[in-house]
């Protein structure tokens, strides 16, 4: 009895501080040159609670995985840019993007431990209602002009950005949370369909294009599974005829007035303006606006060439950069940058891992925990978004990736006995 009381309030306290966490997964902004959330507080009172119950565990190719990681970056960074470029990095920029690498490794680590107690649902319900409490916001602050939220919530007077530092990245969580809820099999139909609803007008109230596309993408990666589905009744079938006749109407009006639309649109929401040069100007749309990606990208590539195999480090991407290229913009995509600053070898044994991981998900059988299936919808706005953005320190692609990691490990006999054993106790 004593033993399952403790156990009660272990968990008790662990979701005490996952809650704020999860909500402020929606958060994050640099201060002091670092890119802060306060969800790292809760962090690290949940991360300090697990040796004390002696309950953490982590494979161990992650743990190597991490310590040659840790040995090749600050080798690089201060004696082979040293040699190689005669660039001295600067030992606190080196710091902070050293501290970066342990912030995501914990954040993993949390991810993983989660998963194995069978918490992870917790936080990413939490973490997608704070999304969509955000997305309420964005569609106030719309039509009513709330000056002392002006500036914390939007970026350049009119691209809402929540409470993030930018407003891609603002977009990226926000079709996160919108798989949550498209893959949450336990939730009303209605209620579904109004937070997706609020999630996808914040996506266009962002402004973001990498958002657009990543709704675009949502939209074919969710539907032609239930076009094509083996199970459809008339009732369904009869639905998805009345939904393409309607489409196929829609599209025609929406061609023929294509630029009046753009143009209200726009006049509606300001911030629209830059999503409509994906339609009206694409090479535009990928070289103005602040977007600047051919330059990013350009030096990305560059910096890899000179160096393929053991990077440039960490700390010294953008001083390095305008050392060498008089521009120090990072790399807006963050498979280059990971290739640019740990090398191609540590870079294409990570992602590899990640996308095992990924199709081990994909084609997971039904019988197996559907969290999986849900942290494999949510890490994929992360992945497409990678493309167009530097997320290798994203909190919440870390957090799920140690989650996911974890979930399709679940062939292990230990790990089902024992999340199978915390399951019942917590019932009981």
């Amino acid at each position: 009895m004593e033993q399952i009381q403790s156990e009660f309030n272990y968990r008790k306290f662990l979701i005490f501080s996952l809650v704020p966490m999860a909500l402020l997964l929606n958060q994050a902004n640099v201060i002091f040159g670092v890119n802060t959330s306060l969800s790292d507080f809760f962090l690290f009172t949940t991360i300090l609670f697990f040796p004390l119950k002696k309950d953490i565990r982590l494979p161990i190719t992650v743990i190597l995985f991490i310590l040659v990681l840790t040995g090749s970056v600050i080798f690089t960074s201060f004696f082979w840019d040293t040699f190689h470029f005669h660039f001295y990095a600067d030992p606190n920029a080196v710091l902070r993007g050293y501290m970066k690498i342990v912030a995501v490794f914990l954040y993993f680590t949390v991810g993983y431990n989660l998963a194995r107690l069978g918490l992870i649902s917790n936080i990413l319900k939490w973490f997608s209602i704070g999304a969509v409490c955000l997305g309420c916001l964005s569609l106030l602050a719309t039509f009513i002009t709330i000056p002392f939220l002006q500036d914390i919530v939007f970026y350049g007077g009119n691209r809402f950005r929540g409470l993030m530092n930018d407003p891609n990245f603002f977009a990226v969580v926000q079709s996160t949370a919108l798989m949550y809820f498209w893959e949450n099999k336990s939730m009303k139909l209605k209620a579904k369909f109004i937070n997706c609803l609020i999630l996808i007008l914040s996506l266009f109230n962002s402004g973001s294009k990498t958002g657009m596309v990543l709704l675009v993408l949502i939209f074919i990666f969710k539907g032609i599974p239930v076009v094509f589905s083996k199970n459809l009744n008339k009732q369904k079938l009869t639905l998805i005829t009345l939904f393409v006749l309607i489409f196929a109407v829609l599209f025609f009006f929406f061609v023929t007035y294509f630029t009046v639309l753009l143009d209200e649109l726009s006049q509606i929401i300001p911030s629209f303006q830059r999503v409509t040069e994906l339609f009206t100007n694409f090479e535009g749309a990928i070289s103005d606006s602040g977007s600047t990606r051919d330059l990013a990208w350009g030096n990305a590539s560059q910096l890899i060439k000179f160096s393929p195999f053991i990077g440039i480090g960490i700390g010294t991407y953008s001083d390095l950069a305008l050392f060498l290229f008089d521009n120090s913009t990072i790399a807006h995509n963050t498979y280059l940058q990971l290739a640019a600053e740990w090398g191609t070898i540590l870079t294409i044994v990570f992602i590899s891992y990640l996308f095992y991981h990924m199709l081990m998900a994909f084609y997971s059988s039904k019988e197996k925990s559907r969290d999986s299936k849900i942290v494999h919808d949510m890490l994929l706005p992360f992945l497409v978004g990678s493309l167009s953005l530097s997320l290798n320190n994203a909190r919440l692609f870390w957090l799920l990736f140690g989650a996911l990691v974890f979930l399709t490990g679940l062939n292990n006999k230990d790990f089902n006995k024992e999340l199978r054993d915390k399951r019942w106790r917590n019932v009981n």
